[in-house]
């Protein structure tokens, strides 16, 4: 059971199960998960303004130890490929938006097909002890240039995964 108090000094009391009750809640109060955060898109735009990043076509050209990660990376397809977005069927779920990288730096944007359509774009860092950060945003960001305008305005919030989450 969980009483939750409104702005307006009126209550309502939800009973459910403990793990529903947390979701409800979570939702109510817009709590991340476990270990998620915002992420702090000046580093982002300093990043990506200050690094020379060359796009890649290919993604099975994507570092391995992200890969090992997301293994369903693995059969995604390039831009022009094949793809399957609904769940009926067979043949490549993942087509790829495009892929950028600089130094440890990767930025993987792609649509994902299945049960619930929907895009991705990742900002990845490999830092020095090998553990990655990722950022994750479901807009459709199709290009390089568009996530550049996209975070200059501040205008594609993104939520942080810390590499222990995976």
């Amino acid at each position: 059971m969980i009483t939750i108090d409104l702005m307006n000094h009126s209550s309502f009391t939800i009973h459910f199960r403990q793990t529903t009750a947390i979701a409800v809640a979570m939702l109510f109060f817009g709590a991340e998960g476990p270990g998620q955060s915002n992420t702090d898109i000046a580093r982002w735009q300093t990043i990506i303004e200050t690094s020379t990043f060359k796009e890649i076509s290919n993604p099975k050209e994507i570092d391995k130890r992200l890969l090992s990660k997301f293994p369903d990376w693995k059969t995604m397809t390039r831009r022009a490929g094949r793809f399957n977005s609904s769940d009926v069927g067979g043949g490549p779920r993942r087509k790829v938006y495009f892929i950028a990288k600089s130094g440890n730096n990767w930025i993987i944007s792609y649509e994902q097909g299945g049960k619930a359509y929907h895009p991705h774009c990742f900002l990845i860092t490999i830092n020095k002890q090998n553990n990655s950060i990722f950022d994750n945003n479901c807009l459709k960001i199709e290009s390089f240039d568009l996530l550049k305008r996209l975070l200059k305005n501040q205008d594609c919030p993104f939520t942080q995964w810390r590499e222990s989450e995976y």
